[in-house]
């Protein structure tokens, strides 16, 4: 604002001794007019400021009315909610939006969480819940096992194949459908390569050897397989024994 204070108000009055002509007499007027300029002009700047301030409301007063409350607070109802959504704010050190899914989430999470259930279901036994609110769980290697992490998922290898898994069978005797003495067949299917043939205490095997005969005088006899078939549980031998002799097998079978 103009300091139209630095135009003293005596100089608006007449002086005692100033002469009645026209120079002097007008001259308060004059400085009357120009004080009214200089108010005059500060106020039509103010009118202007005013004028723009309103907006589209009508006026300031309407315009700060519908924001603020009478204390000077703002209104609840004055925030633009356009202005609060996740696409309006920036991502910083400090802080990094979520989405409604994320802040549902995480609502779902309790203060301070840090325990985890962990349950293994194991045939036969009891599956009790192990609690673990501290540290890092370890999956370790066994003997037998080991773990192993792929695509996402974790697998537990065996440390030798399952075929490798059998049952064993021992004296066990075979049949002899032909009646030839000769053609026997094992009672189970077996592994190939695990037959294992007695006669009379004696293995016979696909190389020729004696076996003893069915008594103590009988004379030894060359035998010796000459085909094994695991498929058709079948086995041949080179030479036919008697009824009198004790034939038995050994055999693995597949544990799985």
């Amino acid at each position: 604002m103009p300091r139209i204070d630095l135009i003293p108000e005596e100089s608006c009055y007449y002086n005692a001794l100033d002469p009645y002509y026209v120079d002097y007499d007008n001259q308060p007027l004059r400085n009357i007019i120009a004080r009214q300029k200089l108010i005059n002009t500060v106020v039509d700047r103010n009118d202007l400021d005013l004028a723009n301030a309103k907006g589209t409301t009508g006026s300031l007063a309407e315009r700060l009315s519908s924001s603020l409350e009478d204390d000077g607070y703002l209104k609840a109802s004055a925030v633009d909610l356009s202005l609060h959504t996740m696409d309006a704010h920036t991502d910083t050190v400090n802080y990094v939006r979520m989405t409604a899914d994320e802040r549902d989430k995480l609502a779902l999470i309790a203060d301070e969480a840090k325990n985890i259930s962990l349950e293994f279901e194991t045939a036969g036994i009891s599956n009790i819940p192990v609690d673990i609110d501290n540290g890092v769980v370890i999956f370790a290697d066994s003997v037998s096992t080991s773990w192993r992490w792929e695509t996402g998922k974790v697998y537990l290898d065996l440390n030798f194949p399952l075929e490798a898994a059998h049952s064993h069978f021992y004296d066990q005797a075979p049949t002899n459908p032909l009646g030839d003495f000769q053609t026997y067949y094992a009672p189970y299917d077996f592994i190939d390569g695990s037959l294992r043939v007695y006669i009379n205490g004696s293995r016979v095997s696909q190389d020729e050897s004696y076996h003893p005969g069915a008594t103590p005088t009988s004379s030894w006899v060359l035998n010796k397989l000459s085909s094994v078939n695991y498929i058709t549980k079948q086995f041949v031998l080179m030479t036919a024994i008697t009824a009198y002799d004790l034939i038995t097998v050994d055999f693995d079978r597949p544990y799985l």
